[in-house]
């Protein structure tokens, strides 16, 4: 997983993370795994559907789910290493460039808190 942060503008972040596919098809593996047991399929026992099936039934909706749990999970991440205070909930992204075909890319833009509010200078107005 690699990731890269672009300050946009005074307070603005753009986080854009890689995740690998391998991982992404690991995870999306055990939650399909974990579906069959659950999946009541007209012809089969419960929870005895073959794999296949229940990977044509719900393999996209499962890939969705998995990305979307690795990207908040790895945003956490990359947060706390980064030292990012989120001020906020981050809007994500697609990446345009999607060219490499071991990773998938998504960009999350953000606003942080400032470091220190100690050096910022506020005057009071006075009424007229």
């Amino acid at each position: 997983m690699s990731v890269t942060v672009e300050i946009l503008e005074n307070l603005e972040r753009k986080v854009v993370l890689s995740l690998p596919w391998s991982e992404i098809n690991a995870e999306t593996d055990k939650k399909l795994k974990q579906t069959q047991r659950r999946a009541k399929i007209d012809g089969f026992r419960p929870g005895k559907a073959p794999l296949k099936m229940i990977a044509q039934m719900y393999g996209a909706s499962a890939q969705n789910d998995v990305i979307n749990e690795l990207v908040q999970r790895r945003f956490y991440d990359v947060a706390v290493a980064q030292e990012l205070k989120v001020a906020g909930y981050p809007r994500f992204e697609g990446v345009e460039e999607q060219d490499d075909k071991e990773s998938f890319k998504v960009a999350a833009i953000l606003k942080c808190s400032p470091k220190s509010l100690s050096a910022i200078c506020l005057h009071k107005r006075s009424k007229k």
